[in-house]
């Protein structure tokens, strides 16, 4: 009886430091393992290390059954096995510190998220909202054409360089197109210039063209009325009684009155030419005839 109460005793003892559900005690009687001891411990369904905040959210999870860990040592003295301790274990401590260390890391990954989307919001507004500013004036610049406009400094040290860099580009751009007017200007000037001088320049040839051709309209007929006067007569000296040698003469000289007189017709042709009011005629010649008198007007 005494040797029962000791185990009796000792199983509590173990179910008490153990946290067990319960403890049994087995000996070997006969080779066979027989239940001397049973003592049936009590559960704590929380943990007393959690925090209090810890606590009332671990009293929302569901409350289901979790499976029982039995733990067996076998008792031996001198080598001899005199029988075994047989502890079940519940898994409701390592849950609820599971559940602690789950909780701990969720509030971990909230304050990482939030400190997340609190530098996210400054970096856009530190560095998205200087290059979207950028940006909205390199639109402007494209659709107006006006490279005058300077965009603001502003953001870290990268995006001022490069918005600086951006208004170095713009002034040169317009410093080149205010190059390019002026010698737009200038050119045009000369042009306008230039084809002034043309069209005065070409007035004053269009009227010593027409002082010229009135020239030789009126010197064409002023020649050919004497012209007229000394073929007339030269007409009538040979209807007259002439030895062969001053017909000869006559006819040479009738021959250089018409070929003159064709010269200067010529001489009138071309101020036609120039009115405008040339007409061309299609005439019959005798080549024979025009070639004798060639040579009649040049023979010595």
């Amino acid at each position: 009886t005494d040797f029962q109460g000791g185990i009796e005793v000792a199983a509590r003892q173990i179910a008490q430091d153990t946290v067990a559900v319960a403890v049994r005690v087995l000996d070997y009687k006969d080779g066979a393992l027989v239940e001397v001891a049973e003592v049936i411990g009590t559960e704590r369904r929380e943990d007393r290390n959690m925090p209090a905040w810890q606590r009332v959210a671990a009293a929302y999870l569901p409350d289901f059954p979790l499976p029982e860990l039995h733990v067996t040592q076998a008792l031996d003295i001198h080598g001899d096995a005199v029988g075994s301790v047989e502890v079940v274990l519940s898994s409701r401590p390592l849950f609820q510190a599971l559940t602690r260390h789950l909780l701990i890391a969720l509030l971990v990954v909230i304050v990482v998220i939030a400190l997340a989307l609190l530098l996210v919001r400054r970096m856009r507004r530190e560095v998205t909202a200087p290059i979207v500013r950028l940006l909205d004036m390199m639109d402007t610049v494209a659709r107006t054409k006006n490279f005058a406009l300077q965009a603001v400094p502003e953001g870290p040290d990268e995006i001022g360089s490069l918005t600086i860099s951006f208004n170095e580009l713009l002034k040169h751009i317009h410093a080149r197109n205010q190059t390019l007017a002026g010698h737009r200007r200038q050119l045009q000037e000369l042009v306008i210039e230039r084809t002034k001088s043309f069209e005065r320049a070409a007035r004053e040839a269009e009227i010593a063209s027409h002082a010229k051709g009135d020239f030789l309209a009126r010197m064409s007929h002023e020649i050919r009325t004497p012209m007229n006067g000394v073929l007339g007569m030269a007409e009538l000296l040979e209807n007259t009684r002439l030895e062969e040698q001053q017909h000869h003469m006559l006819q040479t000289m009738r021959s250089s009155a018409d070929s003159l007189l064709d010269i200067i017709n010529d001489i009138l042709d071309f101020s036609r030419i120039e009115a405008g009011q040339l007409q061309v005629l299609r005439t019959k010649f005798a080549p024979i005839e025009l070639i004798e008198e060639i040579c009649e007007l040049l023979a010595p």
